[in-house]
């Protein structure tokens, strides 16, 4: 038996309650963003390098979610093998979905930084705005 996504669209925490966060996923509180400054780098660049990050991530998260494990790939191991691939699998996806949880409250932060970009320029694709989109 081939798992597709909705096998994984629901991936719950032990109390049986779908993360909301990273918070939750990883038991991060608190991370260190980055300040936009003169002598930093220049927040539409910076925006930009993260968004690249984040979709990459969902793309990522997609491909796996859509190319779980195939029982018949598990079953000579025994019966509970592919059981524990279904876990396996899980449990990459809990950790790169908190991953990129992660990258956006950083793309957050960046596009919000100093009042927030009043343009679109530069970040194409990757911008979350669909005024932005090509």
């Amino acid at each position: 038996m081939k798992h597709s996504r909705k096998d994984y669209d629901s991936i719950q925490d032990p109390s049986g309650k779908i993360p909301a966060s990273s918070e939750v996923l990883l038991g991060v509180r608190t991370m260190i963003l980055p300040t936009i400054h003169l002598n930093g780098t220049n927040q539409r660049d910076l925006l930009e390098d993260w968004l690249k990050v984040s979709h990459s991530l969902g793309t990522s998260l997609e491909v796996m979610a859509n190319n779980g494990p195939n029982a018949r790939d598990y079953y000579p191991q025994g019966q509970s093998a592919i059981n524990t691939a279904v876990d396996e699998h899980a449990d990459r996806i809990k950790r790169l979905t908190a991953l990129k949880l992660e990258i956006d409250k950083i793309v957050e932060h960046v596009a919000d930084a100093n009042g927030g970009l009043d343009s679109c320029v530069g970040l194409g694709s990757y911008s979350r705005d669909e005024r932005c989109q090509s």
